[in-house]
């Protein structure tokens, strides 16, 4: 049977369960993966082998792996890669690019041959979901759409329309019952697991004393000069001033705050002392509830901090803290039994490569050469 070809565009977001691919192919190095310790100085082959095109020069639709047959096309690497390309740094060494790339290479081989062995064995098995599960997909992601844009937009922005979504979370979906009935039921968490998972784990049962405050921030630049921050501390004291005098926090916050919290009237919500800067959290920490302290500055700029709300430090009991604990420790197993079938896939596979295929998407020896 003629399998669909597998090339770019039909690499959409494949459901949580695809965010363990990328651990496959890594069992005891098995698959030929770069060790982090490999010795890859020698990169002079990594782009082309002798007679080939560069890797540079591949068109997108040219075929450079085959997994169980189908055709894996270059422009289904390229577009694993473009977000870690996007990232590097432009004064990067050559010799270091070269050397993340070339893991990251390894690992998108990886990933795109479960991910096309799995959609191979839904079609297979001809796994199938209701229409009405993908449009309770669909609602679940325009509830996260930001305010003032729409799903629609937003998908345009990457060369997709509504049915293309459409497909690939029928994919997905299609994808997550695959690996829930391969999986099946996972060992039972007992009273014991708890027990000892509680026992061996204090710090995380622990919580940090915290703060519940809002503040007005009035920023400065980060190369301000001194007469400019002079300035807006004389625009932070004056706003200090009027709040001595009465005027409404919130209001206040809303109208001069240059913080996106000013919209909401300064509030912060509740935070622990590590997760603000120093002089913000000693300045947050030291004041009583319902007391407007002085101006304190930081990188930011300048401060004005109304505390609302104080919770002491604390640590969850046992009781309380178990059907957490359940719930990751099964969490925890499943994702266990889903990596081992996701693993059986890839150990199952029969990968091979043409002969334009760049060397760095080919299996690596320890040296750094083709293996």
């Amino acid at each position: 049977m003629l399998r669909q070809r597998f090339n770019a565009k039909t690499i959409g977001s494949l459901c949580t369960i695809m965010l363990l691919v990328a651990s496959c192919g890594g069992r005891d190095n098995d698959q030929g993966v770069p060790e982090e310790d490999a010795d890859v100085s020698d990169m002079s082959n990594l782009y082309q082998q002798p007679m080939q095109p560069s890797a540079a020069q591949l068109s997108p639709d040219r075929t450079v792996m085959k997994v169980n047959g189908e055709d894996v096309a270059w422009g289904a690497f390229q577009q694993q890669i473009q977000p870690l390309m996007s990232r590097l740094p432009q004064q990067m060494g050559k010799e270091q690019r070269a050397q993340i790339l070339q893991r990251a290479y390894q690992r998108a081989r990886e990933q795109i041959v479960v991910q096309t062995a799995l959609r191979q064995t839904i079609d297979e098995e001809n796994v199938q979901v209701e229409d009405q599960a993908v449009e309770d997909a669909i609602a679940g992601i325009r509830e996260r759409v930001p305010e003032g844009q729409s799903l629609e937009d937003m998908i345009g922005q990457r060369g997709m329309t509504m049915d293309d979504l459409r497909s690939d979370l029928r994919r997905d979906l299609r994808v997550q019952k695959l690996v829930e009935e391969k999986t099946g039921e996972v060992e039972p968490v007992t009273e014991e697991d708890l027990k000892e998972f509680y026992e061996s784990n204090p710090q995380s049962f622990e919580q940090p004393a915290k703060v519940e405050a809002s503040h007005i921030l009035i920023g400065t630049e980060t190369n301000a000069t001194e007469e400019e921050q002079a300035t807006k501390r004389a625009e932070a004291e004056k706003v200090k001033a009027k709040l001595d005098a009465g005027a409404d926090f919130a209001e206040m916050a809303e109208k001069y705050s240059t913080c996106p919290s000013g919209k909401e009237g300064g509030s912060l919500g509740s935070f622990a002392k590590e997760q603000m800067v120093p002089a913000f959290s000693e300045a947050a920490f030291s004041q009583e509830i319902g007391e407007i302290g002085e101006v304190v500055e930081t990188k930011y700029g300048y401060h004005i901090i109304k505390v609302t709300g104080k919770e002491e430090a604390s640590k969850a009991g046992f009781d309380e803290a178990k059907e957490d604990i359940r719930r990751h420790l099964e969490a925890q197993r499943k994702q266990g039994s889903v990596q081992e079938y996701l693993q059986s896939l890839r150990d199952k596979a029969e990968v091979s490569f043409t002969e334009e295929a760049p060397a760095v998407i080919r299996p690596q020896t320890a040296s750094g050469s083709q293996g």
